[in-house]
């Protein structure tokens, strides 16, 4: 965990905002108070080296906020992606932070992507068709060609006729 943060792998690398490089906001308010928030939000890990690119859903109109807490707590950076929304309200009727943060990623060369949550960190291994290193579960989510779907059907498709027939069976054990 520790050398993740401090490698020179991260220069090649996205990372998201809230819940990487700090705590999740206790409140979204689009306001004043979330203003205060970003101005002032709580360090988790800060990188000694540079962040290829920071992709984040906070909003576009944060970008001055969000800018002066990176320079505050001496995070160097390339890149920062925000989401162009006009609202609170209009990010989360439009819902889709994961797959705007995967098509970001596989868009570009970057090699990984950090991302805090773990639901987030699937849909973007999936849509980007490259790894994602999840915070929520300090794990690798691998981008696997086959997905669950596929791997249930393969497994339960070899059993399926004994199923049938062990059931079949059944049902006439109960007719007498």
């Amino acid at each position: 965990e520790w050398d993740l943060f401090h490698h020179s792998l991260l220069e090649n690398a996205c990372i998201d905002l809230d819940g990487v490089l700090c705590v999740d906001p206790p409140i979204d308010d689009d306001g004043e108070t979330y203003t205060n928030y970003i101005l002032n939000a709580t360090p988790l890990f800060i990188p000694t080296s540079t962040i290829g690119t920071i992709v984040t859903c906070r909003l576009e109109k944060y970008r001055p906020q969000t800018e002066a807490w990176l320079k505050k707590n001496n995070i160097k950076y390339h890149n920062l992606v925000m989401l162009d929304m006009p609202s609170r309200e209009a990010r989360i009727k439009w819902g889709r932070h994961g797959e705007y943060k995967a098509d970001y990623y596989s868009q570009h060369d970057e090699v990984m992507f950090i991302e805090s949550s773990l639901r987030q960190a699937t849909t973007i291994a999936q849509l980007s068709h490259k790894d994602v290193i999840c915070i929520e579960t300090n794990s690798l989510i691998k981008y696997e060609k086959q997905g669950l779907l596929w791997k249930i059907k393969r497994n339960v498709k070899g059993r399926m006729p004994k199923t049938f027939r062990l059931a079949k069976q059944t049902l006439h054990l109960f007719k007498g």
